[in-house]
């Protein structure tokens, strides 16, 4: 995840140090480099500080370097260049930013201060020629530059060698115990609404394999405890807004159904094949892997499909495998996603709860529920969208057949 928001992040701040360069190159040309400058307000401020600080002797030698570069003395003395002035800044924001140039010894806030007041003559001098705009608009891009390359290193250190994806990952984790600080940090530092989506929906990983023994495997109890934390804590809203309407839909009705069968699975369930479809709903091979087809461990990239997700949620293989597969049938994903929010795959979860049957009743339950599938418009959809071989099996064991691994060998 890091080197794809890395280098995005850094495309931005580009940009937008070309497009202030372009504006400074403008104003540069507007104005005669060898014409004089008044540099009135770095001259007040270095004679005040020289006066607080109880003479010139007592101020720092970049100040004394500076003040003799604007104030110079002698009968051939005369007023800095605008060209002078620039070059000083741009020296001392050297400093400030990159801690290089010849001014890089000096305190950090005498910096400042040296480059607000020189800042304040230069500006005076273009405003006089008539580019008051561009320059106005210069500064305003160096603010937003400034604020990006302080997020990022807010992200992921000075050394741009920190991991955003373990900052994202706790800081979900915790906005599931109603500690939103992290979160709250993660907006701010990442100010496009798309990359932070992208960061927020690959850290879901975490979410859905919570507990879970094996890396980026779906985990039904811990995803159903993340979630049920962000809806009674209040955050859910939080999350939602960050990934969007889809995805928000695709999360709730997983969390939905996945909380239905943690519950028939805690309560005295049938036997039959609705107990093997309780008992094989997020097992290889079991039901949400036939929904989604790519298994456990690609659930999040699955479900989150037509968000970006960066960072090894797959092997390159899988994702080819993947990418090769839904090409043929588009429809798929959007087909499962419908099939696993309609009321007939509910009632299929909610109908294995309850006392136990006899074989007769089991079979008529079973019988109801196979038929109230099967006469859906999810289902119609979704089937339209399988393989000949899955739809073979189907015809020999039945939907929940299917679904429960019947047609796999597995027992019930």
């Amino acid at each position: 995840m890091n080197d794809k928001f890395l280098s995005s992040f850094q495309r931005g701040i580009a940009t937008v140090q070309n497009k202030s360069d372009q504006l400074y190159n403008q104003i540069s040309a507007a104005i005669p480099k060898g014409q004089t400058v008044e540099a009135n307000n770095i001259i007040r401020y270095l004679e005040s500080k020289a006066d607080d600080v109880g003479g010139w002797e007592h101020l720092s030698t970049n100040e004394k370097r500076v003040f003799n570069e604007v104030s110079p003395v002698g009968a051939d003395a005369s007023p800095p260049t605008y060209a002078r002035l620039d070059n000083i800044r741009k020296q001392i924001g050297q400093a400030i930013g990159k801690n290089s140039g010849p001014f890089r010894d000096e305190e950090t806030g005498a910096l400042k201060q040296l480059y607000a007041n020189l800042t304040a003559d230069q500006e005076q001098a273009v405003v006089a020629a008539g580019m008051g705009d561009k320059w106005q608009a210069a500064k305003k891009l160096i603010g937003v530059r400034t604020t990006m390359e302080d997020a990022l290193t807010g992200l992921l250190g000075k050394d741009l060698r920190g991991d955003i994806g373990t900052k994202a990952s706790l800081a979900i984790r915790n906005l599931a115990k109603g500690d939103a600080k992290g979160f709250r940090a993660l907006q701010q530092d990442i100010p496009s609404p798309r990359i932070r989506r992208e960061v927020v929906a690959t850290s879901l990983r975490d979410a859905f394999s919570q507990g879970s023994r094996k890396e980026n495997e779906f985990h039904l109890p811990g995803f159903v405890d993340w979630y049920q934390g962000l809806k009674s804590s209040g955050t859910l809203p939080m999350m939602e807004r960050e990934l969007g309407g889809r995805t928000s839909a695709n999360l709730r009705n997983l969390f939905t159904v996945s909380q239905a069968v943690r519950q028939a699975r805690e309560s005295s369930i049938q036997t039959g094949r609705l107990n093997a479809f309780i008992k094989q709903f997020d097992a290889d091979g079991g039901v949400l892997d036939k929904i989604y087809r790519h298994g456990k461990g690609a659930l999040a990239t699955t479900i989150l499909g037509h968000i970006p997700v960066v960072g090894p949620t797959l092997s390159y293989g899988a994702v080819a495998g993947m990418a090769a597969k839904e090409a043929a049938r588009p429809a798929r994903s959007v087909a499962a996603d419908r099939l696993l929010a309609s009321s007939e795959f509910r009632s299929v979860v909610k109908q294995a709860k309850g006392a136990r049957l006899s074989e007769k009743g089991q079979q008529v339950v079973n019988q109801k529920m196979e038929t109230r599938i099967a006469n859906s418009p999810a289902w119609k959809s979704f089937y339209r969208t399988l393989t000949r071989e899955e739809k073979q099996a189907i015809a020999r064991v039945g939907i929940i057949g299917w679904f429960s691994g019947e047609a796999d060998g597995t027992e019930y």
